[in-house]
C-alpha cells in the first residue's frame, strides 16, 4: 500500500507532534508531505490533488498539533481494511466539555420549510470498537484515495467548506453525498495539543463530571 502522510499547518508545528512524528511506525511504502499556508482548506485540497495526480493508495491527514502512539499507522490501515474511510478518536480542545470530535448526524434537513443545520456530537459512543459515523474531523483520517477522487468530481474540490460547515465536516458531507461510508476506530486515541494535552481521560473528566451534573439538574427541574 502506498500511503501519503499529509500534514496540513499554518507557520509552525507542535513540538509534541514532532516527537510522535520521529516515532511513527511505517507499513507499506509512506511519503509525507506539509503543506503550508493559512487557510487550512486550501492545504487540504492541494494535498488531496497531489495524492490523486501521484497515484497514492492512501492518505493520512494528521495535524500538526496532535500528539499519538507509534503504531497509529499500522493500526489505522488493519481498521480501513473494507472500509474507505477510518478516524482515530480526537477531541477538541475547547473547554469545558472537550468534545469528541465525531458526529452522530451531520447535514441538513428542512424544518417548516427552513434549512437546519445538524451537527450532533457523538458523545457516547462505543468504546474499544469501529462504528459507522457520519462525520468527524480531520486530525487523524486514513482516507482512500479513491474518495478524494470521487468527490473531486461528482462535487467539486472536496475540502471546500458548504454553508454552515467547516472543511472537514464539508468533506465528510460530500463523501457520504457520493455514497462513501465513514467510520472511527475508538480503540485509537489521539490527543490534541493545548495549554494541557486533550485526550480521552480529559473529555471523560469533564464531560462527565459538569456536563451530566448539567443534565441532571434540568432534569430535575419542575
Amino acid at each position: 500500500m502506498k500511503i501519503l502522510i499529509a500534514i496540513p499547518c499554518m507557520d509552525q508545528v507542535a513540538t509534541p507532534f514532532m516527537q510522535s512524528l520521529l516515532s511513527l511506525r511505517h507499513v507499506g511504502e509512506v511519503q509525507y508531505i506539509c503543506a503550508a499556508g493559512s487557510l487550512v482548506y486550501e492545504s487540504r485540497n492541494r494535498l488531496a490533488q497531489y495524492a490523486i495526480n501521484s497515484g497514492f493508495d492512501c492518505v493520512l491527514f494528521l495535524d500538526s498539533d496532535m500528539t499519538f502512539e507509534p503504531d497509529i499507522l499500522i493500526r489505522l490501515v488493519e481498521s480501513i481494511e473494507g472500509r474507505d474511510f477510518v478516524t482515530g478518536l480526537c477531541f477538541s480542545r475547547h473547554a469545558p466539555r472537550y468534545r469528541p470530535c465525531i458526529y452522530k448526524r451531520l447535514g441538513y434537513e428542512i424544518d417548516q420549510n427552513e434549512m437546519r443545520l445538524i451537527d450532533e456530537t457523538y458523545y457516547e459512543y462505543p468504546e474499544g470498537e469501529i462504528f459507522e459515523v457520519e462525520g468527524s474531523g480531520m486530525a487523524c483520517a486514513l482516507i482512500r484515495t479513491k474518495v478524494l477522487e470521487t468527490v473531486l468530481k461528482q462535487k467539486g474540490l472536496p475540502f471546500s467548506p458548504i454553508i454552515g460547515f467547516g472543511e472537514d465536516l464539508s468533506f465528510c458531507i460530500k463523501a457520504r453525498q457520493c455514497g462513501f461510508r465513514l467510520y472511527c476506530n475508538s480503540d485509537i486515541r489521539i490527543g490534541h495539543v493545548g495549554t494541557v494535552i486533550i485526550d480521552e481521560e480529559v473529555f471523560k473528566g469533564n464531560y462527565y463530571g459538569n456536563f451530566k451534573q448539567y443534565q441532571s439538574s434540568a432534569e430535575d427541574q419542575p
